[in-house]
């Protein structure tokens, strides 16, 4: 079984569980109701802010919708292909992805990362972990247009590098802050 019918099943037998029907599940996503088939039959991928909405849906988590110890990605993710490390966070900061180019950085690997880490964990210092944690509650409760954030990270190695960071917002319908897309580099 391939990635996209494991987890095709999975929505399949929470949607069940929850007594919901695809009408209703495909409301919430704004999409089709073919669409929903599909993604239940495994035929087509889901791009991850759809996964965090179906969560919400399912008053889960990302992490607990998907069995990540099942398979390695998503799907084929064009985040794998940039040169920067990229995390997608929940409200509460929380990481439910990260392309390969992060885990080449940080030494973590993506089960290791997923709906394991907060964005903060990587942080060397407890001042500046909380600065971090301070920050991410000032974005989704203020919501000003971020700005970078440059601080030290630890590798899994125990090196520290300086990294600088850039976000942006995952909204859901109704505008609401449901995570955080981050991408991050070293600045040397």
């Amino acid at each position: 079984m391939n990635i996209k019918e494991l987890l095709g099943k999975r929505i399949k037998t929470l949607r069940a569980e929850f007594k919901l029907s695809q009408e209703q599940v495909a409301q919430k996503l704004e999409v089709s109701v073919r669409h929903i088939q599909n993604i239940e039959y495994g035929q087509v991928d889901i791009p991850i802010t759809k996964l965090q909405l179906l969560a919400d849906l399912f008053k889960t988590t990302v992490s607990n919708l998907v069995d990540y110890s099942n398979f390695e990605r998503i799907s084929n993710c064009p985040f794998d292909e940039l040169p920067v490390g990229v995390h997608m966070s929940n409200a509460e900061g929380k990481i439910i992805f990260s392309n390969d180019t992060s885990t080449r950085l940080h030494g973590y690997t993506k089960e290791e990362v997923w709906g394991k880490k907060y964005i903060w964990d990587f942080i060397s210092s407890n001042s500046a972990k909380e600065d971090m944690q301070s920050y991410l509650t000032y974005l989704r409760t203020e919501r000003p247009e971020p700005k970078s954030y440059v601080h030290k990270l630890i590798t899994k190695d125990g090196k520290n590098r300086e990294f600088v960071h850039d976000w942006k917002y995952i909204h859901n319908r109704d505008r609401e802050v449901i995570g955080f897309l981050t991408s991050f580099s070293p600045t040397s």
